[in-house]
């Protein structure tokens, strides 16, 4: 390039040329060609006066395109342009700033990085002529040291992250070396093994937590090397108590695919310890309740079935019980007919309280509910026990001061301690030993209630208790959920219904029953009952011991209703008896039918509960829309308090419990009772 062109004089050198312009020196062109580096050179003006070809290859602009022109026009980012001309200005005062780093604009607009080492060629005055910049495309290595930092922050914020997850899972974790030992562990991993927090236990490993893995030797290396995952659930000791802990260890393998060959392979190990002592719990609550529940739907369909039983046989007993009445009536002085109608109703009697245990056991028997002390029934049945059970059973009795009275029924409560009375005698070894009996209270939780039979209502509280201890044979575990179904026996067949009443009867009171033993170490059977407010109300009038004389006059008349002819019957003559004008009929519809004819035929309706077309509810409903007035009484085998539930809210004028007596029919019939009425037995 002459002076012409660029105003300035041209480059020159010392060299085997001599001193010779730039264009004409074929060495120093062919020499710029051939290095590797960027070779530039600038005027004063920042005029591009040489552009070798390694400029050439990084920009893709041919030295013909950029001669003569300036780089802050074209090569120079914009942002950089002001700093890049501060450079430069230095340089051409002389200054030189030998070293500088700035970016390219190719021809293709993309950029890359250059980095200078930058010469000053004076002029024959001193003052800088040229600037001859070397340089190197320092593009890739930026690249790759970005990235390198990039790569280097990202896993250092995975390394925190990993730690943070590590520090506070919620599960215990630790990390052993390829010889079973602690390397590392985080703060929950040591609560939960009770090992230090600020360092592991000298000579613990993986062999903590997996018995089996310890070598046995000084060393306490592994036994063999771990080459699978193991998954198992303990019972630890801690402080606290027993805990149980999922415990799972792993291997740790470098190369995946020396896992299985190569038993040496595992880098290290990692265990997982997880507290499951709460779904244990969980796990056995559940497993209790569902256990209770299927005890109690069993229950529930053998109470139906007893229930029907009792209804039926409440009936036939009826039948029975009525007509010896009536016998009983019309004899005078026939005393041995008069023995034998007393027989007969000897015999209903405790017919009747075999229906009545039956209802028991379905839990549907009337209780008298009143204040009852655990300690005063123990204190009137010992005597009983000790005057009939053998000389050689023991009973003693362990009083204690301060047990509150609970809200239940005496008299099934004394049959239960008779049916547990006996059944421990049975299980004394030739009916030798002893049977202790005492009382208490005690708080109860979920869990000591989950582990018990009785009613499925129960709730954490205060319960009174009454235990019954034996030094018998004792029975398996496997036994002792099975020992209140119905005449299930450890001994011999035919014991009835014993314990399952006492079921019955301890789920009628809102309790449970706990029940412990062992083969060899006798049974504990624990009856709980809840602790509640009573109230000493009243508990009732007495019944009337003798029936009022009938006085001539007008006989109330009763509709009678039930579908059992026998009871029917015996039910009309017994009304007549009372000074009652019965008129029977055999269903709900004959009822309505009677009634609709006359309403003002009647005085009073009485109706059984159980009969075909329309039960006691539905028909009491359409007595109603006949007549409002009319005095309904319903009869039925079951209890006044399941009657009661089953008519809520309607004014029935009584319930009549069957088998009834004249006495009791004369009792429950009181305020309509014609005046001058005998029926005294």
């Amino acid at each position: 390039m002459c002076e012409e062109q660029t105003g300035k004089p041209p480059i020159s050198r010392v060299s085997g040329c001599g001193r010779v312009p730039w264009e004409e020196c074929e060495f120093s062109k062919l020499l710029l060609d051939t290095v590797r580096s960027l070779i530039i050179i600038l005027d004063r003006e920042a005029r591009i006066l040489a552009f070798n070809r390694a400029c050439e290859e990084v920009t893709g602009y041919t030295a013909g395109e950029v001669i003569g022109r300036q780089i802050f026009d074209f090569l120079i980012p914009e942002e950089q342009r002001e700093g890049v001309r501060r450079v430069f200005e230095s340089l051409s005062m002389g200054m030189f700033p030998s070293r500088y780093q700035n970016d390219w604009i190719r021809k293709d607009g993309q950029r890359c990085w250059i980095e200078w080492s930058n010469t000053a060629i004076p002029d024959e005055t001193g003052l800088v002529a040229y600037i001859i910049g070397t340089g190197v495309d320092v593009t890739d290595r930026l690249v790759a040291e970005a990235q390198a930092q990039a790569n280097m922050e990202s896993l250092r914020t995975s390394e925190e992250r990993l730690r943070v997850i590590f520090e506070e899972a919620p599960v215990g974790l630790a990390m052993a070396d390829r010889t079973g030992a602690w390397i590392s562990a985080n703060d929950r991993f040591r609560r939960m093994l009770g090992l230090p927090l600020d360092a592991l236990s000298p000579g613990g490993g993986i062999w903590d937590l997996v018995p089996g893995l310890a070598g046995g030797g000084e060393s306490s290396l592994l036994a063999m090397p771990l080459t699978e995952p193991i998954t198992l659930d303990r019972e630890w000791k801690t402080d606290g108590g027993d805990r149980w802990f999922s415990v799972h260890v792993a291997p740790v393998f470098r190369d995946s695919s020396l896992e299985k060959e190569n038993h040496h392979a595992a880098e290290g190990y990692i265990a997982v310890v997880e507290d499951i002592t709460d779904k244990i719990i969980a796990a056995r609550q559940k497993q209790a309740m569902e256990r209770r529940i299927r005890h109690s739907m069993k229950f529930e369909s053998l109470g139906v079935l007893a229930g029907g039983i009792a209804h039926e046989f409440n009936n036939i007993l009826m039948t029975v019980l009525g007509n010896a009445d009536l016998i009983l009536q019309e004899l005078e002085n026939t005393t041995a007919v008069r023995s034998y109608a007393e027989q007969i109703q000897l015999s209903v009697r405790r017919a009747a309280e075999l229906a009545r245990q039956l209802l028991v056991y379905a839990g549907k028997e009337r209780m008298i509910r009143e204040p009852v002390s655990l300690s005063v029934i123990i204190e009137q049945m010992i005597p009983l026990y000790q005057a009939t059970l053998p000389k050689s059973v023991v009973v003693r009795y362990i009083p204690r001061k301060g047990v509150p009275p609970i809200t239940g029924d005496a008299s099934q409560l004394r049959q239960c301690l008779t049916n547990l009375v006996l059944n421990a005698m049975e299980a004394l070894p030739d009916k030798q030993g002893t049977i202790t009996l005492t009382v208490g209270t005690q708080h109860c939780d979920a869990a000591y209630l989950a582990d018990t039979v009785g009613s499925m209502d129960l709730r954490e509280g205060l319960y009174a208790w009454l235990e019954v201890l034996d030094t018998g044979s004792g029975m398996d575990r496997e036994i002792i959920p099975r020992i209140f179904d119905p005449f299930f026996t450890t001994r011999f067949p035919g014991r009835g219904l014993g314990l399952a009443a006492v079921r019955g009867v301890v789920a009628a009171h809102g309790g449970a029953i706990k029940v412990y033993s062992e083969p060899g170490r006798g049974t504990s059977v624990k009856l709980l009952f809840p602790v509640e407010e009573v109230n000493q109300g009243d508990q009732g009038k007495p019944a009337n011991e003798t029936i009022p004389a009938m006085l001539p006059g007008r006989r109330p008349r009763v509709l009678l209703a039930d579908d059992e002819q026998a009871v029917r019957n015996v039910a009309c003559r017994m009304l007549e008896r009372l000074g009652f004008e019965p008129t029977g009929v055999t269903n709900g519809r004959e009822v309505l039918d009677t009634l609709g004819r006359d309403p003002a035929a009647f005085d009073l309706v009485v109706v059984d509960m159980t009969m075909p077309e329309l039960d006691g509810v539905a028909l009491f409903d359409e007595i109603r829309k006949v007549r409002a007035d009319i005095p309904v009484f319903v009869c039925s085998g079951f209890t006044e308090d399941e009657m009661a539930d089953k008519f809520a809210g309607r004014d029935v004028a009584g319930f009549i419990a069957k088998p009834f007596s004249l006495r009791s029919l004369s009792a429950a019939l009181d305020d309509y009772l014609p005046s001058g009425s005998d029926s005294s037995t």
